[in-house]
């Protein structure tokens, strides 16, 4: 299920052509925003005092999302080779049939050959 705004920026990126690479949904480690979301939600819990409500929530957000540092972002940018490179070389693959995890393996052999 994709929500109508991903389907939007999925449809503007391949307008441009940027590439699709699919990715399965449960593979926090190979996704850097899974990282970006918890340094938002560390400076979140450490705000005294926290956000009393929604709209106090909303600005907190914007706030700390403005705030993260860039040079932590561009780091966690650039590690998804080594973090790639690191998954073929475990040569670990799921062989459950729910997911695309074989999928992303295979692409990323093929992306990132050493």
């Amino acid at each position: 299920m994709t929500m109508r705004g991903e389907d939007s920026a999925n449809s503007t990126l391949r307008e441009v052509g940027v590439p699709h690479m699919v990715w399965p949904a449960m593979s926090p480690d190979l996704n850097p925003i899974e990282h970006v979301w918890d340094q938002l939600k560390q400076r979140l819990d450490a705000r005294t005092p926290p956000p009393h409500d929604l709209a106090e929530l909303r600005v907190a957000l914007v706030e700390e999302w403005n705030a993260l540092p860039q040079n932590n972002i561009m780091r966690l940018v650039r590690s998804m080779r080594r973090r790639c490179q690191a998954v073929i070389a475990a040569n670990v693959i799921c062989h459950c049939t729910t997911c695309n995890h074989k999928i992303l393996f295979i692409a990323l052999k093929k992306s990132f050959a050493f």
